[in-house]
């Protein structure tokens, strides 16, 4: 593609400048000088700037790292984690999670949305039924069943 740019701009002087024929040489080669640094301008106007809503997408930081170090240390277990985290945890920490933002499975995503909204007694049957054994949050739970693992802003907590 700049390759044929080049040669479309390079014909379209060409052109402008047989039809300006009329005019002086001098105002002639001022007339394209400015094309070209309307073309330049145009260009390079804004290059490099990066719309708001246009930025990376982060789906840990530097907290979740380091905890997702932590659990890489931990036994083998399935984890149930936040849906932006649980991508990085198989990735980061070689533990299997339960659900994950990418790729979307509509019915566990809404499991684990609704895990971290229920009270203790509904987080104990779904811990129960799906062979849960750690559960990663980004705020602490208070459940006799949790036994807490890791706590610095992020928090880890193994099955008892």
């Amino acid at each position: 593609m700049p390759i044929l740019s080049a040669i479309g701009l390079e014909k379209g002087l060409s052109w402008l400048n047989n039809r300006l024929l009329k005019l002086k040489q001098n105002f002639r080669i001022i007339i394209i000088a400015l094309i070209i640094i309307l073309i330049f301008i145009a260009t390079f106007y804004n290059y490099g700037y990066q719309r708001k809503g246009t930025e990376l997408y982060h789906l840990i930081d530097n907290q979740d790292y380091q905890a997702l170090q932590f659990l890489k240390t931990q036994e083998q277990g399935l984890v149930i984690a936040p849906l932006n985290p649980a991508v990085a945890v198989q990735i980061l920490a070689n533990k299997q999670v339960y659900a994950q933002f990418w790729p979307a499975d509509e019915i566990k995503n809404a499991e684990v949305k609704n895990f971290y909204i229920s009270d203790c007694n509904e987080q104990l049957k779904f811990i129960q039924n799906k062979s849960i054994k750690y559960v990663y949050s980004g705020f602490k739970i208070n459940c006799k069943f949790l036994k807490q693992i890791y706590s610095q802003n992020k928090y880890i907590y193994k099955i008892i």
